[in-house]
Order: structure tokens, then sequence, then C-alpha cells
């Protein structure tokens, strides 16, 4: 009973009697395939073996997951029900998503393909990469698409479940890019770190070099005293976000660099080169201790901040690959993807995102900077060389900029939607308006930094002006600094 003999999926019925009319594949992976229904926020995951259907014997281990610890309101999708006559169950999530493989590794549709004069001059020698990248989303919405699936991980992580295999083929994102919500789908695997260390789940070319050892050495029946290897922990979620993440912000698998190739190249053939790419034996493309398997992609300093590019050199670097408990939680890369997702700008010329611009001009196509909104936010009485709270800057033009709530209080995982307030732009003039969503946050205004009034909407003409965020619950005073830079400058 193969999966490719669609004529005997096209329908299936579940434990509960419903019948699911099957409308179109969505995602496969190694251990099953997804469906569409003809309902639309519903989906049906079957298990797959070499590639087979497969009996429903085991149709239990998937209810129990509903026993885990998972926070209420996380955006995972959980088994509702399982499936009669198949190795499989039914789930729900919302509706037009597509996976993170649709929406950034494959080709854009002609239809949909941003063009600008620096992607008709790279395009050619990189195979359309720009044009995708840009016409994908660009980088901000891959910072935020990864700010919101490693927030998915930390929580689960805070609750002691590891998720086992994070790939581009089990996290969904809106179809619309008006629209940003993101959800791990697939957790049959998800458990405690205890348990999870004992198994074997994952992604080829993606995974932690101590699951690869491991199941060689389950394959090879190596007495379970003498295995050097391990089963999936928080520390290979990690290694398996990190790698996803690197190829969508830079455009390489952060393994295939020179040597890698060159032992293609030798062999003729990739196998040992993916051998030892998944062995870990090969360095990080952009190690900064070990250049010998250095790599081309986008320049890092335009694309990542420095706390971003510190955490993969932790997580791929030597000791990061031999030792699953040194790299990073990954609470610590959604700190930081939030952060560099607030300071990211975007270029109309070239139509690329890019972080921390110099002299003025876009670090890609060279192009003047547009004037920019920055706001900076410390605690109320600190002093002015104290570090900052929080950052957030966007280009001004005549638009509605939304100003997050983490500039109030940093960085909530529950909160990463939510905005402090909205300003607009119109003729020389500020509008800002008090979200109403934020009961426990008062906000008040000034122009000079020393008298504050309160208002839920505020008209200034001022290039600097000041808010007094005043948090109930909380119990914190934040003062955050409004500016113009003209030209991207003071």
């Amino acid at each position: 009973m193969m999966i490719t003999d669609i004529e005997r999926i096209s329908v299936c019925t579940d434990s509960y009697g419903h019948t699911h009319r099957l409308n179109g594949e969505i995602s496969r992976g190694g251990q099953g395939v997804v469906f569409r229904t003809n309902v639309p926020n519903v989906v049906v995951k079957f298990e797959l073996a070499d590639d087979e259907l497969v009996p429903p014997t085991e149709n239990d281990k998937y209810m129990t997951l509903r026993f885990l610890p998972i926070p209420y309101g996380l955006h995972i999708t959980m088994p509702q029900a399982t499936l009669k006559d198949y190795s499989g169950y039914v789930m729900t999530m919302m509706s037009d998503m597509i996976s993170f493989k649709s929406a950034f590794d494959e080709p854009v549709a002609p239809e949909e393909r941003v063009t600008t004069p620096f992607t008709k001059k790279h395009d050619e020698k990189c195979n359309g990469f720009f044009s995708d990248y840009i016409s994908s989303g660009g980088e901000r919405r891959r910072l935020e698409a990864f700010m919101k699936s490693s927030a998915l991980l930390a929580q689960l992580h805070s609750v002691g479940l590891v998720y086992c295999d994070y790939s581009q083929n089990n996290v969904f994102i809106s179809n619309s890019k008006e629209f940003c919500h993101v959800w791990l789908i697939d957790a049959d695997n998800l458990d405690y770190e205890s348990n999870t260390l004992k198994s074997i789940c994952y992604t080829p070319g993606l995974a932690a070099p101590e699951i690869v050892l491991f199941d060689q050495e389950f394959a090879q029946n190596v007495p379970e005293e003498e295995r050097n290897g391990s089963g999936n922990s928080f520390g290979s979620d990690v290694y398996t976000f990190a790698v996803c993440l690197f190829k969508q912000l830079a455009g390489l698998h952060p393994f295939k660099g020179r040597k890698y190739y060159a032992m293609a190249d030798e062999d003729d053939s990739y196998d040992n080169a993916d051998a030892n790419l998944s062995g870990g034996t090969l360095a990080y493309v952009a190690d900064t201790e070990d250049d010998s398997n250095k790599g081309e992609f986008l320049r890092l300093d335009f694309v990542l901040t420095s706390e971003l590019r510190d955490l993969f050199q932790q997580t791929f670097c030597q000791e990061g690959r031999d030792n699953y408990l040194s790299r990073p939680s990954m609470s610590e890369w959604a700190l930081e993807l939030a952060r560099a997702n607030d300071i990211s700008l975007h270029c109309d010329t070239c139509g690329m995102d890019y972080i921390n611009p110099d002299n003025g001009a876009c670090p890609f196509c060279n192009a003047s900077l547009p004037d920019i909104f920055t706001a900076v936010s410390h605690y109320a009485g600190q002093t002015k060389d104290a570090p900052a709270l929080w950052e957030y800057c966007r280009e001004l033009k005549d638009n509605t900029i939304e100003l997050p709530l983490r500039l109030a209080h940093g960085y909530d995982a529950d909160e990463l939607d939510r905005n402090l307030l909205t300003l607009h732009s119109e003729n020389g003039t500020f509008i800002l308006r008090l979200d109403s969503m934020n009961a426990n946050q008062k906000v008040t205004f000034s122009e000079d930094g020393n008298t504050f009034t309160s208002s839920n909407m505020v008209k200034t003409q001022k290039n600097t002006f000041y808010l007094m965020c005043e948090d109930e619950t909380r119990r914190l005073n934040v003062l955050v600094t409004c500016r113009v830079k003209e030209n991207g400058r003071h």
C-alpha cells in the first residue's frame, strides 16, 4: 500500500466515524505526510514507514500527547482524532497556511516576482537568489517567522518538552504576507527530554551530530554503555533550528563551504561530503576560529546582529558540535531574533532588508537611506549611558508604524504581536494613538522630556519626543526616547 497510490487515500475515516476528503499534500517528511481536507482548517497526517502507509496498531500513542503539559494557547497542532484504517490522526490549524519550505525555499511564481536593478544585476550569477529572497518577504519576514517559531520551541522547553524534528516542513506560516501567524505541526515525537534522549528522530542534513552518531551506533548494535551518541534533546532542537535559520538568513547551509564541495568534487559524489556534514567533522562556514570550510553567503554583518552571529558561532563551533550542553538555549535565540527583527530596515531601491547601516547608505546597493524613526527605551532614572532596555527603528514614510509593546518592558513570548502604540506621519506631523488593549499600561507624552501629559491620541511636529510607560502589573517605569534620523543620520 504505497503512498504514491493517491486513490487509496483520497478519503479517510477517523476514530469518531467522520469522513475526511483529502485535498492535496501540504507537507512530507521521513515519518509521514500531511494533507489538506475539504474543511479549510482540518488536516490529516498519515504515518509512513519506508514510504508505505502503516496499519493503525499503535494509534493510541498519538492521543497520549494531549496529556503533556503544553502551555495553553500555544500554536502547535495536536491530534484531535486518530484514523480508523491507518496510523495517523486528524488535527486542526489556521486555514490558508503554508510550510516554511513553501514560503521561503521554493522559487516564487513569475507573477509574484519582485525585480529591481539590483536583482537584475546579480540574479543571473546567483540563480535568481535575490529575486526569490526579496519576493518571499526578505530578511524582515524571515526574522519575524523564526522569532515566533523560536518562541514556540522555547515555551515547550520551559516545561521540559523536546520537539525533536524541527524542519522547514514542520513549521507553517500565513500564506498572505500581510500576516505572520506561525504554527508548529507534527507533534508526534514531543516528549520529556529524559525520554527523547533515548530516541532517534531527525531530518537528514539538519540533525545535530550526536543524533546521527546515535543512529549509526544503534544500527551497528553497539552496546548501550559503549555508545557516544545521544538522542534528541533541548540542544538538538537548538542545533536543527539554527541550521534552518542560517540557511534562510544567509542563503547557505552552515556547513556547505569550500571543504564540503572539495570532498564532493574529489569523490565525484556527495555521499562522503554529506556524511562529514552530518557527522559534525566540517567547520562552520563562518567559524571565527577555523576557516577550513569557509563559504560564500550574504554578508553576516548586513543581515545579523553581533549577538546573533555569536549564537551561531556558539552553536556551530567545534565545542557546539561536540557537546549539546554547550549550545545556547532556545530562549536566547528567541530574544535576539526579536531584537534583530525590531531594528531591521528596508531599502526601496534594491528591495533588500538589512541591519545596522553605515555611512547613511544601504549596504547592498549604496542607495541613500530614507528618514528613519527610532525609539530607544531605558528604565526611568537610568543614566544616558546605561544599556538600553529595547530598541526599535523603521524607515519613515507616509504610512503607519506600529511600535511593539516590547519597548515598554522588554521581550515577552506571549506578547509578540502586541503593540504599544501606532504612529502615523502626515505632512510633517506625527499622530500617536495608544493601543487600547494595554489596560495595565499608562503612557504619557512629552516634547521636552520634562513635562508629561496623558492622552489616547497626540499630535506633534517635533522630531524628538518622549514617552513615559508605567506598567502597574510589572511595577515598571520606562522612558522611551523617540526621534527621527534624517537620511538615517542623527
